[in-house]
């Protein structure tokens, strides 16, 4: 058998028991299995929409379906309407990246052997491909909130470039960029947020969880960024608008004068919107056109909830409610003359953590005598960073016994 569960692969001389064993769909019909509604999109060597008996070159996969020959949108059967062009900024709500799966129609084929790399057959099928550009805009599910005021909001966008085995098997956004002969690496371009409300573009660079400037994707440590709207455009609260992620190749968006910088909110009227911009856009996968709700200054509370001792750890337990802000909030803790501070990591759709502290080395003033238990008072202060100087937004203090 072809199929190996192990690489999740299918490679070798393809049969239909291969696909079924890939897939886990129950049918030994070549239809049933090409058009499973579950076949990965991002995977190379997958069934494409093409009218020919068999496909015997790579280009001939990567070309399927194009409606003209230099509709470069089009990439191994999936479209990306304007992905990687010097595109309208509208266009990029409506990049979805959308799998042209095999359909019923005249002379229209359904090709077992698109499950393996033409060319070399050590290569094929893979059920765990991904694009190496990724986006989530939270929350996942239920109304998506832009903030108003002096906070902002959480979102993902992560570039992880393939290997050179698995760049033969998966698509990546390069395939598009370069499609349109475009020689960016995603790594040096910028991560960008576009709201569209009414008649007007809003375009803002994201910057990284802890940070305070916008930053090249391939610069950051986190995958987590932060939409900054302590100064927010005129856009009207209240309302509905539409949102999508994209990276920009340059700071600047050239458009004639003067040139604007995503370094702070840009307002863009849709009439000059719908020209193109002298930046390089690459919409990120899975966080367009999404429909958001503009609110108004929400409030983020984050509070104490607890504190215990396991042995040499200090556990402080913490609670988070509300829409806002989510990176630069730190927690401190005072005890026998030390305060050391911890960064805390919450993530967009957490409701409760935790932050450890080791009680021989975050307090070395204090003298812990071993086979003697001890009663200490600790003080914890959660701080938010995201204002200056620093606001104690909770404090508790906790009587804590252990055994030294």
């Amino acid at each position: 058998m072809s199929w190996n569960s192990n690489t999740h692969r299918i490679s070798g001389k393809v049969s239909i028991a291969d696909v079924k064993a890939a897939t886990g769909y129950n049918s030994l019909s070549i239809r049933d299995q090409v058009l499973y509604a579950t076949i990965n999109k991002w995977a190379k060597f997958k069934p494409v929409r093409s009218s020919a008996p068999a496909i015997k070159t790579v280009e001939g996969r990567r070309t399927a379906g194009r409606t003209t020959i230099n509709d470069y949108s089009r990439q191994f059967g999936v479209h990306a309407s304007g992905a990687g062009n010097v595109v309208d900024l509208a266009d990029i709500h409506l990049c979805t990246f959308d799998y042209e799966r095999p359909a019923a129609g005249a002379g229209l084929k359904y090709r077992v052997l698109d499950f393996r790399n033409p060319e070399n057959d050590s290569y094929g099928y893979r059920t765990d491909a991904h694009c190496d550009l990724q986006g989530v805009v939270y929350p996942t599910t239920g109304t998506i909130t832009v903030p108003t005021g002096q906070v902002g909001m959480m979102l993902e966008v992560a570039y992880t470039p393939h290997s050179a085995a698995d760049a033969l098997e998966m698509l990546s956004i390069a395939d598009f960029l370069a499609g349109n002969n475009i020689t960016v690496d995603p790594a040096d371009c910028y991560p960008c947020v576009l709201i569209t409300q009414g008649s007007n573009h809003y375009v803002r660079g994201l910057y990284p969880q802890g940070g305070s400037t916008v930053k090249k994707i391939g610069d950051s440590l986190t995958s987590m960024w932060v939409l900054d709207c302590t100064n927010p455009p005129a856009w009207t609260a209240g309302s509905t608008a539409t949102m999508s992620l994209f990276l920009a190749s340059q700071k600047i968006l050239l458009h004639g004068s003067p040139d604007l910088s995503i370094e702070s909110w840009i307002t863009i009227p849709t009439v000059d919107g719908s020209s193109a911009w002298e930046a390089r856009m690459a919409p990120v996968p899975d966080a367009t056109g999404k429909t958001v709700t503009i609110g108004a200054t929400p409030s983020l509370v984050v509070a104490l909830t607890g504190a215990s001792i396991s042995g040499s750890t200090l556990t402080v337990t913490w609670s988070v409610s509300g829409t806002g802000i989510r990176s630069n909030y730190t927690l401190e803790v005072s005890m026998g003359g030390d305060t050391p501070s911890k960064v805390m990591l919450i993530r967009p759709q957490t409701t409760s953590g935790s932050t450890d502290f080791d009680l021989g080395t975050d307090f070395p003033s204090t003298i812990f005598t071993p086979g003697v238990q001890q009663t200490e008072d600790y003080q914890a202060t959660i701080l938010n960073g995201n204002v200056s100087p620093a606001a104690i937004v909770d404090t508790e203090t906790y009587r804590l016994t252990y055994q030294g």
